[in-house]
């Protein structure tokens, strides 16, 4: 169960008492309220409580220290940057607004004051920061738990692959440590200038990768006790190919940068420096850096590790044979690194088999024997099972997820991804493991029955049991979230994702579809969004990059360019009350695809959005609902202006010439509505206003809500 979150902190620094106790009663209980008669006061109360400030109301003019004084102050210390400051004045003069605004403050209000207007704009600063300080500590937190999230995805790695391949269970770990130190000392002999940290862990955490087209290779080939035949040993060979195919595979944007790593290493780290490697017999520096590295990490661990057609051998006799050239040639430079980290290489291969695999083995190790227990003889059929749900629900890219998806997915042969259930169903027993398996790589995973509301847990005996925790319980909720995505996936058969904002904390939830013993459930992973599941493997510019591009492709329509039918669902329908509405169609739309055909029908839809959203305000929201069909939402807009924006979007419409179609002309209905009210409330009657519009071919009827009637009408042409 969340916690209820405490009263937000509000400032207002004012010299005026009867002005403080104004703002203080239109903001309402919802804040608690610290005040200050000037700048001077004001900055000691920051002294004391600026981590906990939400924001601050300041007048400009004051005795001792003014608000653009205090502003000053503020910028010298830094506390501008983590408070935001909404200044509060008579004074409208443009020279005092401007340079509040240069001096970092957010917003401006001015005397005298409109209770709804300070309301939803303390309302959307405070949301805004909000959203901003979140970033900021995620991007600052501690390292430690990505550090044990990423221990124990590769031992998860390390036993689902080697279970099959009879290893020590300790290969891909070694892999991982052997090739950073490398790398680390191999900059530290060219420069961090051409090689850096960022490439570094990349690398490293791509290399637990480098043999998953093992998969496709027989058993009784993988793990034959004595030497390979000479068709065995091409069979052996062909684990790089089989590897780099299923990465490519994989629904991942080919140019993401672990995927084009984990390519590199999969295909290129048989190949030697003198061209006599496989299966493209590379040679030199032709071989990518990153399979050159995981080459020798590989040949160091395999010559030091015991194998089934080997012992292992001392790490003295190990260097030996590799720098006498009896494993292959490698790179100088490298094989100098090898020489320089060889203390250090033995402690920390001697460390980490004692202390860290111990511990993540704990929390791992029953997976395997749960899997014979179930007579599971192999990991293909849990692989299968986690396959099918990750391939499904995966929206975004982060660092333990994409360890999940690529290690799972690459686990896995063509053939037998090929024959994925279309669903995934298992029994109670299967299903148990599956959850024990995810809950140790996601905050929380749950099975809900979203008709009943309500967590499913599995004993022991596989029996399904309703517990007393309603699915909702866990966002603080009192009734079943507006938007629940485990009802939608129930009913769809699908899978869907969305972000929660619960408590100043944002939740990546996802849902998808599953059959328990023939019993449908919805499979919730909900992941607290940290540092290591927000940047990963990837740079602050690459995050945001990441999501503006992601953003504008789940809430931008293709067409048109403006926001669309889901952006209204999830963002603008239950938002707090905006000032009005408007519902635009286009007059016979039908006969200009009818008689133009759709292509110029989707130029006439394309050029008249830009004409709406190009006489509308960047405050404003423009979405198209489908079809012809519009909707705009306006933000703190008086009636007289509301009119005007409307008829001047039916004259910007009306007119839009194609030089290549001279003779077609075109129109749009509107029905606007002024609030204020819920923009699902306003559409309604803006939609009934525009179908009155349309059948007195009025063009545009305008009317303005007092309480649950209309009560003033304006009529357009």
């Amino acid at each position: 169960m969340l916690k209820v979150r405490p009263k937000l902190k509000i400032l207002i620094v004012d010299d005026s008492e009867l002005n403080r106790e104004m703002l203080g009663s239109m903001l309402g209980d919802g804040y608690e309220i610290l005040e200050a008669e000037n700048g001077g006061q004001a900055v000691e109360i920051m002294r004391e409580h600026v981590s906990e400030l939400s924001l601050i109301l300041l007048d400009v003019q004051m005795p001792q220290m003014d608000g653009l004084e205090l502003l000053k102050h503020m910028g010298r210390l830094h506390w501008i940057d983590v408070i935001p400051v909404i200044m509060i004045s008579s004074e409208t003069a443009p020279k005092f607004i401007e340079r509040a605004y240069d001096l970092g403050a957010t917003d401006y209000i001015a005397r005298p004051y409109n209770t709804i207007i300070v309301r939803r704009r303390v309302a959307n600063v405070i949301l805004s920061f909000a959203r901003q300080r979140q970033l900021m500590e995620i991007i600052t937190q501690q390292m430690s738990k990505k550090e044990k999230d990423n221990r124990l995805m590769l031992s998860i790695l390390s036993h689902i692959v080697e279970f099959r391949n009879g290893e020590s269970g300790l290969h891909v770990i070694h892999i991982n440590i052997i090739t950073d130190l490398l790398l680390r000392q191999y900059m530290l002999k060219i420069g961090s200038n051409k090689i850096t940290n960022e490439d570094i862990s990349l690398i490293s955490m791509a290399s637990s990768l480098h043999d998953i087209g093992k998969i496709a290779i027989p058993e009784e080939i993988l793990n034959k006790p004595g030497r390979l035949s000479a068709e065995e040993f091409r069979i052996m060979q062909g684990h790089c190919m089989a590897g780099a195919n299923i990465l490519m595979d994989l629904p991942i944007d080919r140019n993401e940068p672990l995927l084009k790593t984990a390519y590199e290493i999969c295909r290129w780290h048989h190949e030697r420096y003198d061209g006599s490697g496989y299966p493209d017999g590379l040679k030199g520096d032709a071989i990518p850096l990153s399979a050159q590295v995981v080459a020798l990490a590989d040949v160091y661990d395999a010559l030091t590790s015991e194998r089934c057609y080997k012992s292992a051998y001392s790490h003295d006799t190990s260097m030996k044979m590799i720098f006498d050239g009896q494993c292959g040639v490698f790179h100088p430079l490298l094989l100098e690194c090898l020489r320089d980290i060889g203390d250090t290489l033995q402690r920390e291969l001697t460390v980490k088999d004692t202390f860290d695999f111990e511990n993540t083995i704990k929390e791992t190790g029953h997976i395997k024997e749960q899997l014979q227990h179930c007579g599971l003889d192999d990991s293909k059929r849990l692989i299968g099972m986690l396959r099918n749900i990750d391939e499904k629900y995966m929206p975004t890219e982060n660092c333990s997820e994409s360890m999940v998806k690529l290690s799972i997915d690459s686990l896995l042969d063509c053939n037998y991804a090929k024959k994925r259930m279309e669903k995934c169903s298992m029994n109670s027993l299967e299903a148990r493991i599956l959850l024990q398996y995810l809950n140790k790589v996601f905050d929380a995973v749950r099975l809900v029955d979203a008709t009943k509301n309500c967590q499913i847990n599995i004993d022991e005996a596989g029996n399904h049991q309703e517990s007393g925790y309603r699915c909702y319980d866990m966002w603080n909720k009192e009734n079943r979230c507006e938007n629940c995505i485990s009802a939608q996936c129930m009913t769809s058969k699908g899978s869907l994702t969305k972000l929660k904002f619960t408590d100043e904390c944002i939740y990546h939830v996802r849902a998808t579809y599953v059959e328990v013993d023939g019993l449908p459930y919805s499979l919730e992973f909900v992941d607290k969004i940290t540092e290591e599941t927000l940047l990963g493997g990837h740079g602050k510019e690459d995050v945001v990059k990441y999501i503006t591009a992601h953003n504008h492709k789940l809430y931008v329509d293709i067409l048109t360019g403006v926001y669309n039918r889901r952006y209204y669902e999830e963002q603008l329908r239950d938002m707090y009350p905006i000032s009005a509405a408007a519902m635009l169609d286009m007059d016979h739309f039908k006969s200009i695809n009818d008689t133009y055909g759709h292509p110029v029908g989707d130029m006439v839809l394309k050029q008249t959005a830009i004409a709406i959203k190009n006489s509308v305000r960047k405050t404003d929201a423009v979405v198209r609902l489908g079809g012809d069909e519009f909707f705009i939402v306006f933000r703190e807009i008086p009636f007289h202006v509301l009119q005007k924006k409307l008829e001047a979007i039916r004259a910007c419409v009306e007119n839009i010439v194609f030089s290549d179609y001279p003779q077609l002309h075109f129109s749009i209905s509107v029905g606007g509505v002024y609030g204020p009210g819920k923009p699902s409330d306003l559409m309604n009657i803006a939609d009934k206003l525009l179908y009155q519009a349309k059948r007195e071919q009025a063009g545009l009827r305008v009317e303005r809500l007092l309480g649950d009637s209309l009560i003033e009408g304006n009529e357009g042409t």
